[in-house]
Protein backbone atom coordinates (compact mmCIF):
# COMPACT_ATOMS: atom_id res chain seq x y z
CA UNK A 1 0.00 0.00 0.00
CA UNK A 2 2.83 2.34 0.85
CA UNK A 3 4.56 1.52 -2.43
CA UNK A 4 1.36 2.27 -4.42
CA UNK A 5 0.90 5.63 -2.71
CA UNK A 6 4.53 6.49 -3.41
CA UNK A 7 4.09 5.70 -7.11
CA UNK A 8 1.02 7.93 -7.31
CA UNK A 9 2.92 10.73 -5.59
CA UNK A 10 5.79 10.44 -8.08
CA UNK A 11 3.39 10.52 -11.06
CA UNK A 12 1.51 13.57 -9.76
CA UNK A 13 4.78 15.38 -9.04
CA UNK A 14 6.29 14.91 -12.49
CA UNK A 15 3.15 14.96 -14.66
CA UNK A 16 3.20 18.77 -15.24
CA UNK A 17 6.87 18.61 -16.21
CA UNK A 18 6.16 15.75 -18.63
CA UNK A 19 3.32 17.66 -20.28
CA UNK A 20 5.47 20.74 -20.74
CA UNK A 21 8.10 18.63 -22.53
CA UNK A 22 5.72 17.10 -25.09
CA UNK A 23 6.72 17.90 -28.69
CA UNK A 24 4.91 21.00 -29.83
CA UNK A 25 4.35 19.60 -33.31
CA UNK A 26 2.33 16.77 -31.86
CA UNK A 27 -0.36 19.21 -30.81
CA UNK A 28 -1.46 19.91 -34.36
CA UNK A 29 -1.16 16.62 -36.23
CA UNK A 30 -4.93 16.49 -36.69
CA UNK A 31 -5.00 19.97 -38.22
CA UNK A 32 -2.21 19.15 -40.67
CA UNK A 33 -2.61 16.65 -43.50
CA UNK A 34 -5.89 16.47 -45.37
CA UNK A 35 -7.77 18.89 -43.14
CA UNK A 36 -6.14 22.02 -44.55
CA UNK A 37 -8.66 24.39 -46.14
CA UNK A 38 -7.63 26.52 -49.08
CA UNK A 39 -7.47 30.29 -48.90
CA UNK A 40 -6.35 33.33 -50.91
CA UNK A 41 -2.95 33.13 -52.64
CA UNK A 42 -2.47 29.43 -51.99
CA UNK A 43 -0.84 27.77 -55.02
CA UNK A 44 -2.34 24.44 -56.12
CA UNK A 45 -0.95 22.02 -58.71
CA UNK A 46 -3.56 20.17 -60.78
CA UNK A 47 -2.92 16.91 -62.62
CA UNK A 48 -5.60 15.19 -64.71
CA UNK A 49 -5.07 11.65 -66.02
CA UNK A 50 -7.35 10.02 -68.59
CA UNK A 51 -6.77 7.02 -70.85
CA UNK A 52 -3.46 6.41 -69.11
CA UNK A 53 -2.15 9.79 -70.30
CA UNK A 54 -1.66 13.01 -68.39
CA UNK A 55 -4.09 15.41 -70.01
CA UNK A 56 -3.55 18.46 -67.77
CA UNK A 57 -0.75 19.65 -65.53
CA UNK A 58 -1.09 23.18 -64.25
CA UNK A 59 -0.40 25.35 -61.21
CA UNK A 60 -3.26 27.58 -60.12
CA UNK A 61 -3.48 30.40 -57.58
CA UNK A 62 -6.50 30.88 -55.35
CA UNK A 63 -7.80 34.41 -55.89
CA UNK A 64 -8.57 36.93 -53.15
CA UNK A 65 -12.23 35.97 -53.51
CA UNK A 66 -11.40 32.27 -53.09
CA UNK A 67 -11.84 31.24 -56.73
CA UNK A 68 -9.71 28.97 -58.94
CA UNK A 69 -9.66 29.11 -62.73
CA UNK A 70 -9.55 25.39 -63.62
CA UNK A 71 -8.71 24.24 -67.18
CA UNK A 72 -11.78 23.03 -69.11
CA UNK A 73 -14.03 23.68 -66.10
CA UNK A 74 -13.61 27.41 -65.59
CA UNK A 75 -14.03 29.30 -62.32
CA UNK A 76 -14.66 27.23 -59.19
CA UNK A 77 -15.17 28.46 -55.63
CA UNK A 78 -12.25 26.78 -53.83
CA UNK A 79 -11.87 28.90 -50.70
CA UNK A 80 -12.58 26.93 -47.54
CA UNK A 81 -12.42 23.55 -49.27
CA UNK A 82 -10.02 20.71 -48.51
CA UNK A 83 -8.10 19.16 -51.40
CA UNK A 84 -10.35 16.08 -51.46
CA UNK A 85 -13.45 18.28 -51.60
CA UNK A 86 -11.99 20.32 -54.43
CA UNK A 87 -10.94 17.18 -56.34
CA UNK A 88 -14.55 15.95 -56.28
CA UNK A 89 -15.79 19.35 -57.41
CA UNK A 90 -13.41 19.32 -60.40
CA UNK A 91 -13.91 15.63 -61.23
CA UNK A 92 -17.65 15.83 -61.82
CA UNK A 93 -17.67 18.26 -64.79
CA UNK A 94 -14.48 16.75 -66.25
CA UNK A 95 -16.04 13.28 -66.27
CA UNK A 96 -19.37 14.52 -67.60
CA UNK A 97 -18.19 16.73 -70.44
CA UNK A 98 -14.53 16.18 -71.33
CA UNK A 99 -12.87 12.86 -70.40
CA UNK A 100 -13.76 9.22 -69.80
CA UNK A 101 -13.04 8.08 -66.24
CA UNK A 102 -10.57 10.89 -65.44
CA UNK A 103 -8.40 10.93 -62.34
CA UNK A 104 -7.85 14.27 -60.60
CA UNK A 105 -4.89 14.87 -58.31
CA UNK A 106 -4.25 18.10 -56.42
CA UNK A 107 -1.21 19.19 -54.47
CA UNK A 108 -0.60 22.39 -52.51
CA UNK A 109 2.65 23.89 -53.81
CA UNK A 110 2.69 27.02 -51.65
CA UNK A 111 0.76 27.96 -48.51
CA UNK A 112 -0.08 31.64 -48.14
CA UNK A 113 -3.53 31.95 -46.59
CA UNK A 114 -2.51 31.00 -43.04
CA UNK A 115 -0.42 33.88 -41.72
CA UNK A 116 0.55 34.43 -38.09
CA UNK A 117 2.70 37.08 -36.43
CA UNK A 118 4.72 37.11 -33.24
CA UNK A 119 6.71 39.91 -31.64
CA UNK A 120 8.43 40.81 -28.38
CA UNK A 121 10.52 38.53 -26.20
CA UNK A 122 11.03 35.63 -28.64
CA UNK A 123 14.20 34.66 -30.46
CA UNK A 124 12.93 35.16 -34.02
CA UNK A 125 9.93 37.50 -34.18
CA UNK A 126 8.22 37.83 -37.54
CA UNK A 127 5.52 36.61 -39.88
CA UNK A 128 5.01 32.86 -40.32
CA UNK A 129 3.10 31.26 -43.18
CA UNK A 130 2.14 27.79 -41.96
CA UNK A 131 0.36 24.78 -43.43
CA UNK A 132 -1.74 24.22 -40.31
CA UNK A 133 -3.59 26.26 -37.71
CA UNK A 134 -1.14 26.53 -34.80
CA UNK A 135 -1.62 26.86 -31.09
CA UNK A 136 0.27 29.61 -29.29
CA UNK A 137 2.96 27.07 -28.34
CA UNK A 138 3.37 26.08 -31.98
CA UNK A 139 3.93 29.70 -32.98
CA UNK A 140 6.38 30.29 -30.13
CA UNK A 141 8.29 27.17 -31.21
CA UNK A 142 8.44 28.43 -34.82
CA UNK A 143 9.86 31.68 -33.46
CA UNK A 144 12.67 29.80 -31.70
CA UNK A 145 11.17 29.97 -28.21
CA UNK A 146 10.82 32.73 -25.64
CA UNK A 147 13.70 34.75 -24.21
CA UNK A 148 14.68 34.19 -20.56
CA UNK A 149 13.60 37.73 -19.70
CA UNK A 150 10.07 37.25 -21.01
CA UNK A 151 7.18 38.27 -18.79
CA UNK A 152 4.43 36.24 -17.21
CA UNK A 153 1.76 36.97 -19.82
CA UNK A 154 1.36 37.00 -23.58
CA UNK A 155 -1.30 38.76 -25.63
CA UNK A 156 -3.18 37.55 -28.70
CA UNK A 157 -3.98 40.62 -30.79
CA UNK A 158 -6.55 40.79 -33.58
CA UNK A 159 -6.08 43.02 -36.62
CA UNK A 160 -2.42 43.84 -35.85
CA UNK A 161 -0.28 42.36 -38.63
CA UNK A 162 2.83 44.51 -38.18
CA UNK A 163 5.23 42.70 -35.88
CA UNK A 164 7.74 45.59 -36.02
CA UNK A 165 5.55 47.96 -34.03
CA UNK A 166 7.21 49.76 -31.12
CA UNK A 167 6.30 48.94 -27.52
CA UNK A 168 4.17 52.07 -27.25
CA UNK A 169 2.27 51.16 -30.44
CA UNK A 170 1.72 47.61 -29.24
CA UNK A 171 0.49 48.82 -25.85
CA UNK A 172 -1.89 51.23 -27.60
CA UNK A 173 -3.23 48.29 -29.61
CA UNK A 174 -3.64 46.28 -26.40
CA UNK A 175 -5.71 49.06 -24.85
CA UNK A 176 -7.96 49.31 -27.92
CA UNK A 177 -8.50 45.67 -28.80
CA UNK A 178 -8.97 43.92 -25.42
CA UNK A 179 -6.78 40.97 -26.46
CA UNK A 180 -6.82 37.45 -25.07
CA UNK A 181 -4.29 37.03 -22.27
CA UNK A 182 -2.18 33.89 -21.91
CA UNK A 183 -0.55 32.98 -18.60
CA UNK A 184 2.94 31.91 -19.71
CA UNK A 185 3.88 30.66 -16.25
CA UNK A 186 1.02 28.18 -16.30
CA UNK A 187 1.58 27.24 -19.94
CA UNK A 188 5.36 27.00 -20.20
CA UNK A 189 6.41 26.31 -16.61
CA UNK A 190 3.52 24.19 -15.34
CA UNK A 191 2.41 22.53 -18.58
CA UNK A 192 -1.20 23.74 -18.30
CA UNK A 193 -2.55 23.03 -21.81
CA UNK A 194 -5.76 24.96 -21.11
CA UNK A 195 -3.66 28.06 -21.84
CA UNK A 196 -2.49 26.67 -25.20
CA UNK A 197 -5.11 28.44 -27.32
CA UNK A 198 -5.38 27.68 -31.02
CA UNK A 199 -4.83 30.76 -33.16
CA UNK A 200 -6.80 32.16 -36.10
CA UNK A 201 -5.11 33.30 -39.29
CA UNK A 202 -4.01 36.93 -38.96
CA UNK A 203 -3.45 36.71 -35.20
CA UNK A 204 -0.45 38.45 -33.65
CA UNK A 205 1.09 37.09 -30.45
CA UNK A 206 2.93 39.68 -28.35
CA UNK A 207 5.33 38.52 -25.62
CA UNK A 208 6.68 41.63 -23.85
CA UNK A 209 9.73 41.69 -21.65
CA UNK A 210 9.06 40.86 -18.03
CA UNK A 211 9.24 44.32 -16.49
CA UNK A 212 7.17 45.93 -19.26
CA UNK A 213 4.63 43.14 -19.40
CA UNK A 214 3.94 42.86 -15.69
CA UNK A 215 3.67 46.60 -15.23
CA UNK A 216 1.43 47.05 -18.28
CA UNK A 217 -0.80 44.14 -17.33
CA UNK A 218 -1.29 45.51 -13.83
CA UNK A 219 -2.19 48.98 -15.02
CA UNK A 220 -4.49 47.97 -17.86
CA UNK A 221 -6.27 44.84 -16.76
CA UNK A 222 -6.30 44.38 -12.98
Amino acid sequence: MLKTNLNVLVIMTFLPLFLSMLPVTGLCEESKGGGYRLGPEDVVKLSVLAGGVEQVEKEMVVSETGDLNVPFVGKIAAGGLTLSQLEKKILSPLGSDFFVDPQVHLQIVEYHSLEFFISGAVKNPGKFELDFTPTIMDLIANAGGVLPERGNLAYILKGVTNYTLSDSEIHAAINKSAPVKIDLNRLLDEGDMSENIRLITGDTVYVPLGSKLDQAATKVYV
